[in-house]
């Protein structure tokens, strides 16, 4: 009786979640300090290792939404499923999205061969730009000039 008691709270203590951050968007390593990885709006909070590797403890059965937030990126953000399976371990099962345009990512084929390991890495997107970025011309400037004078 008492191994059984022990047995089930073992079982309902949780599932360990984890994954990695990747740090490079093309050919640009990123080396962003402020990451944080939450799990339904910060009711499961983790900051990645130097590496990327981040790991949530003792996370219950259930849906949950998994977003990176940064400061100067965008980041896939995802919905993930933990389950129990047939045998009675845990199970996750991971669906990416664009954090902007919600739209589904589609993997690209070798990520398909690989899509295990895969599926719990997180890539920025793109860049936040906080300001709008325009480029200068010179003949704008001088006919802006021109006008004034």
């Amino acid at each position: 009786m008492i191994i059984f008691v022990l047995l089930g709270i073992v079982h309902s203590a949780g599932v360990k979640v984890e994954g990695k951050i990747h740090k490079q968007m093309g050919k640009i390593f990123i080396d962003d300090p402020k990451i944080q990885v939450t799990l339904n709006h910060g009711q499961f909070e983790a900051i990645p290792q130097t590496n990327g590797d981040f790991a949530f403890y003792n996370v219950p059965y259930g849906r949950y939404f998994l977003e990176v937030q940064s400061t100067n990126y965008i980041y896939t953000a995802a919905i993930i499923d933990v389950y129990s399976n047939k045998v009675g371990s845990p199970g996750i099962s991971v669906v990416k999205y664009h954090p902007i345009n919600r739209q589904r990512l589609v993997l690209k084929q070798q990520d398909i061969n690989r899509k295990a390991a895969y599926s719990m890495i997180f890539e920025p997107i793109e860049k936040i730009e906080y300001f709008e970025v325009k480029t200068f011309n010179i003949y704008i400037f001088l006919e802006r000039i021109r006008i004034f004078n």
